[in-house]
Formats: structure tokens, sequence, C-alpha cells
């Protein structure tokens, strides 16, 4: 949780984002519901990324749109983060 906050305003975001494998989707909800949060944003890119939005939709969330984040590639040359799309659930 500490990571995803730090990174979350590291690369400029509002929103924590969950990148990469979800291997544990049900204890991420989980926490999530624990700490408070409503919304969060998924941009995963690995080919499991669909199974995983849906089973978050399955777990009680709602998929409210596509947005755009910044993720954690920088641009060639700067210090600026890449943006990169992402499904924005909310609880």
């Amino acid at each position: 949780m500490m990571r995803l906050y730090s990174d979350m305003k590291k690369h400029g975001n509002s929103r924590l984002d969950l990148s990469g494998t979800c291997r544990e989707p049900e204890k991420i909800l989980k926490t999530f519901r624990e700490f408070g949060v409503t919304e969060f944003t998924f941009s995963s890119t690995w080919s499991s990324a669909i199974q995983v939005a849906w089973a978050f939709t399955q777990m009680g969330c709602t998929l409210k749109e596509m947005t755009e984040i910044y993720g954690s590639g920088r641009k060639l040359m700067s210090n600026e983060y890449e943006k990169v799309p992402a499904y924005l659930f909310s609880l």
C-alpha cells in the first residue's frame, strides 16, 4: 500500500494505480476497502489484464471509464513520466 501511494505521488497521479501483474485481486480490494480507497486505476499491459479487470467487476468494482495516467517510464531525454492508458474503477 505504501509503495502504491509513493508511486502515485512520484508519478503525479491522483489515484492509486495497479500496474503489472495482479495475482491476488481479492487481497488488494480488501486492503483498499480497509484504507478507504474509493477509486483506483489499473494500467497493466500483461496479457491477462482483461481477466483481472473482469475479476474486479465480479468482486463489486464498477468500471467507470478508460483514462490516461502517468506510468513508470520516463520520456526520452526528460524527467517527465510517459502517459499510459488505464481502466478507472470505483469500489
